[in-house]
């Protein structure tokens, strides 16, 4: 796994916020964008343990995928 085009080491876009009840809340750019729960919030709180920013930053990438259609601003 890699960042190619080399966004995501320097913008840092995503963030998370793991909850008591197991769930994480990621957000790009300060807006929360998807409540994951379940084996995926166990991944983000599995790198989350291990500290590893930029390879967190490309799970959190590639966990959420293609959300912006066009009406974004």
């Amino acid at each position: 796994m890699e960042d190619r085009r080399g966004k995501l080491a320097a913008d840092r876009p995503f963030a998370y916020r793991l909850t008591k009840d197991g769930k994480a809340l990621v957000s790009w750019r300060g807006k929360e964008i998807m409540i994951v729960s379940g084996e995926k919030a166990a991944r983000i709180r599995g790198k989350a343990e291990r500290g590893d920013e930029q390879s967190m930053q490309l799970l959190l990438a590639k966990m959420i995928g293609n959300f912006k259609h066009g009406n974004e601003r």
